[in-house]
């Protein structure tokens, strides 16, 4: 049986349910654990994520690395954002990112689940620097 995620209006993801309750699994224990030395491991890898399927979010993505490293961002959301941006650069997840084509298609669905849990916290950086 899979479940459908909405990425976006135009894509669809489709996932195993258990890779789906794998990857929500992971994502909750890393926003859980989250703290501030996260930010440099997220620092060091992030930029080399941008490809594959992620690269339809990228400007999703830097949007939830914009919020973390503003000092002002609330900590309870800054954990979730960390949690998925750790999601992000980990290769072994869900859906390890080496398997080709599907590799990537948990972080991104991640991604989404973020910006959608921070969508009002959010609103304050809509614009990227870029």
């Amino acid at each position: 049986m899979a479940r459908i995620l909405k990425c976006n209006i135009k894509k669809l993801v489709i996932m195993d349910i258990n890779q789906k309750e794998r990857a929500e699994k992971k994502f909750e224990e890393l926003t859980k654990n989250a703290n501030e030395s996260d930010i440099k491991k997220i620092n060091a890898k992030i930029e080399s994520m941008n490809k594959g399927k992620l690269k339809e979010v990228w400007d999703k993505v830097m949007l939830l690395w914009q919020f973390v490293k503003d000092p002002n961002a609330p900590w309870t959301g800054k954990a979730l954002a960390i949690g998925a941006l750790l999601y992000v650069i980990s290769p072994i997840d869900a859906i390890p990112d080496f398997i080709p084509l599907a590799g990537l298609l948990d972080d991104t669905s991640i991604i989404l689940a973020a910006i959608a849990k921070l969508s009002s916290e959010l609103q304050d950086y809509k614009k990227i620097d870029k």
